[in-house]
């Protein structure tokens, strides 16, 4: 726009500088046209040419300026329409973010003829009415959403997944996600809620072959969850079929770091010794109690019986002189000198053992053997009585020792 206003200026300046320079000698021009005749001197000529170029340049310009005007003018107000919009957008989104649902829904609608992206608002709207538990202008909203844009596909069929996972709608939201991830298959949100559905479903096998292809894009930590409580699924699923090689065929399947989990292998300890394979887990346990110590699986090795009892305790009093005299151990192995009818030493560790950790647990133990051997029978009464005072107070023993010895294991320095 200054252009305009600058030729006209140095049009002016030109000719006054011209027509100095013809002062001394202004010279005289005669012009003759139709009849008129037109004398001046040549330093006037050039000014009044000057000049009426320069009032041209600028009637040219304000006719072109009339011309643009109008819209110029709607210009104007669509960008003032557009950033009001823009302005209602950021409010439904801040009450939207502090649950003022209904507001929400009524901002985010209000200019959305003037959104430069209406899909938005759409999508945004259709999260406030699924808050106030209204699907049908839910699903209204999302497929004014997926309509306005071919972009939004993806978004809506998220949100549509998420929320018909909500309303417990899994395997239409389970749809939804294997149609986006078929075009987005690193997805983050889309792998994880499906995820999360198949262990809703309880579709253990799909789950297990869906984790691989979602590492590295879901949390390590949310991935190495999911594959525990699928794998622990799937290894009492073998169990209820009955069969040992089914059991096992599930646990050569379980992933090699999952197996050194201690409470999976807990777990497939318990199922194993129901179809009598003992022998299978106390393997198991005692390899990995030599790489690291697991209370949980010293408990679970003293419950399996082994076909060499005596051997079983010697391992578990091998361990009492590597490890010290843990509570755990203790029990463990006055259980298993009761299972080799060594009563004294029976007595010997579960006394200690109360010494060290008075439990319910122990306290039973050692009732039972003091009645068995019919010594004592106010002294067993007792134990009984103080057991069934304790155990009214939660946690279980065992969780506690083994919580208190794993905070104590996780502050040691790595090796």
């Amino acid at each position: 726009m200054i252009r305009w206003f600058l030729l006209p200026a140095l049009t002016l300046v030109i000719g006054g500088v011209v027509a100095a320079r013809l002062r001394e000698d202004p010279g005289y021009v005669l012009i003759q046209v139709a009849g008129y005749t037109i004398e001046s001197s040549l330093a006037g000529l050039t000014l009044i040419a000057a000049v009426t170029v320069a009032l041209s340049l600028i009637a040219i310009r304000l006719i072109q300026r009339s011309v643009r005007l109008p819209g110029q003018f709607g210009h104007f107000l669509q960008d003032r329409r557009l950033q009001q919009a823009r302005r209602q957008l950021r409010l439904g989104l801040t009450q939207l973010a502090a649950g003022e649902w209904e507001r929400a829904e009524v901002e985010l609608l209000r200019r959305i003829a003037d959104a430069d992206e209406p899909g938005t608002n759409y999508l945004y709207a259709a999260e406030a009415a699924h808050r106030l538990n209204n699907p049908d202008r839910r699903d209204e909203y999302l497929s004014l959403a997926d309509a306005s844009n071919v972009s939004n596909h993806a978004a809506v069929l998220l949100k549509r997944a998420q929320v018909w996972a909500d309303d417990g709608r899994h395997a239409e939201a389970l749809e939804a996600l294997d149609t986006l991830l078929a075009t987005q298959p690193r997805n983050r949100p889309a792998l994880t809620l499906r995820l999360e559905l198949l262990a809703a479903e309880g579709r253990w096998e799909a789950l297990k072959l869906a984790l691989p292809a979602a590492r590295g894009s879901v949390a390590d930590t949310t991935l190495d969850t999911l594959a525990l409580t699928a794998h622990r699924a799937l290894l009492t699923q073998a169990r209820s079929a009955g069969r040992l090689d089914s059991l096992r065929t599930a646990w050569r399947e379980v992933p090699k770091p999952l197996q050194h989990d201690p409470e999976l292998i807990a777990h497939y300890a318990r199922l194993a010794h129901d179809l009598n394979a003992d022998e299978d887990v106390l393997r198991i346990i005692a390899a990995e109690l030599r790489q690291q110590w697991h209370p949980q699986l010293a408990l679970a090795f003293g419950q399996l019986k082994g076909s060499d009892p005596v051997r079983q305790l010697a391992k578990v009093e091998n361990w009492i002189n590597q490890h010290g005299e843990k509570p755990e151990l203790l029990l463990v192995a006055g259980r298993l000198c009761l299972r080799n009818r060594l009563w004294g030493r029976a007595r010997s560790y579960f006394e200690a053992c109360l010494r060290s950790y008075p439990s319910p647990e122990v306290r039973l133990e050692l009732g039972k053997l003091l009645m068995q051997q019919g010594e004592d029978s106010n002294a067993a009464l007792e134990l009984f009585r103080e057991g069934l005072e304790t155990s009214l107070t939660p946690p279980k023993p065992a969780q506690e020792w083994i919580a208190a010895e794993d905070a104590a294991r996780s502050l040691e320095p790595p090796r």
